[in-house]
């Protein structure tokens, strides 16, 4: 039969063992936050998309998120790819935000009808190699 003083110290290792566990938890949890999370500090953006299926054009709106120079917003299907600022004949630097739009059409720099089952992707590639897609269109 186990003694009183036995029992005693068998459930103080229990209760140290509980709460070593949960340090051991909380720190985990707590640098995951911290560092993966706070690592992806990538641009985002939502566009929205209005074709007119009559006229073969595409109406492309920034909506919300951040802001993006002209220049590094490039706007691809799969027989074109064209910067914002080569379609809106915008200066390269200029900032691209909510609210602002370009057309995708014959009659635009963008030179091509989008038909209802041409896909349009948008990407942000601030530079060589490095290119983050943003937001696409496929009907």
């Amino acid at each position: 039969m186990v003694g009183d003083d036995e029992r005693g110290v068998s459930e103080a290792m229990g209760v140290g063992i509980l709460v070593v566990f949960t340090v051991v938890v909380t720190a985990t949890v707590g640098i995951s936050v911290l560092f993966v999370q706070g690592g992806s500090t990538g641009t985002t953006a939502t566009f929205s998309f209005e074709h007119n299926a009559e006229s073969g054009s595409m109406l492309v709106e920034h909506d919300e998120g951040d802001s993006v120079a002209a220049g590094s917003l490039v706007v691809e299907s799969d027989t074109n790819s064209m910067t914002w600022a080569q379609i809106a004949n915008a200066p390269p630097n200029e900032t691209i935000g909510p609210g602002q739009a370009i057309q995708l059409s014959s009659a635009s720099a963008w030179g091509e009808s989008v038909n209802s089952d041409t896909p349009i992707e948008i990407y942000h590639a601030p530079g060589e190699g490095n290119r983050t897609m943003l937001d696409a269109w496929e009907n």
